[in-house]
């Protein structure tokens, strides 16, 4: 049966972009972190190149700036296979920076490397955790009330991803209070 608007058949498609997410057919946003994380190379890339003139921690701020913009990562599984390759990009954006090769081990990129900077995980979580507790401070009764029994569903991206980063359980207490305040 044809899906109509107006009279007029809709076609089908295999994914759209709605308010900055990329929704697609599978019902599942891992399409949209693969979109953003090639969205982000292209900005490192070319904020590189732009500043390439600049000290390696020049770079990385004009880095940071230009092609941290994780639209929509509030939605996302913070601790899955596709988050944590997001979380290497920023890894092989400080190698570059520094001209360094890929294979330059991960301690030195986080601990000396890029030393002064927060590293794309610790910018989305701390985004998430402000942007849990702003849904459950929210002016409307509604807003409060799913995103606490979100909170509390182990099941849910949100109860998984608030019970890995506090390893508090969603029945256990308030894990949302227990996390740090973000950076």
């Amino acid at each position: 049966v044809p899906l109509l608007l107006c009279g007029a058949d809709l076609s089908w498609v295999e994914h759209a972009t709605h308010l900055g997410h990329e929704l697609h057919q599978l019902c599942s946003v891992e399409y949209d972190t693969k979109t953003k994380r090639a969205q982000y190379f292209e900005s490192a890339v070319k904020s590189q190149d732009t500043f390439g003139f600049a000290n390696p921690p020049g770079i990385l701020q004009a880095v940071q700036t230009y092609a941290g913009i994780w639209y929509g990562s509030m939605l996302w599984d913070l601790n899955g296979e596709m988050a944590t390759q997001i979380y290497r990009s920023w890894s092989t954006s400080v190698k570059m920076a520094w001209g360094l090769p890929h294979s330059t081990h991960t301690w030195l990129v986080a601990n000396l490397l890029s030393s002064g900077f927060h590293s794309v995980k610790q910018q989305l979580f701390g985004r998430y955790v402000n942007f849990v507790r702003g849904l459950l401070k929210s002016l409307s009764t509604e807003v409060r009330t799913v995103a606490s029994m979100v909170a509390r569903c182990a099941r849910s991206t949100t109860g998984k991803n608030i019970e890995r980063e506090t390893g508090v359980g969603p029945w256990r207490g308030q894990a949302w209070v227990k996390v740090k305040k973000a950076p």
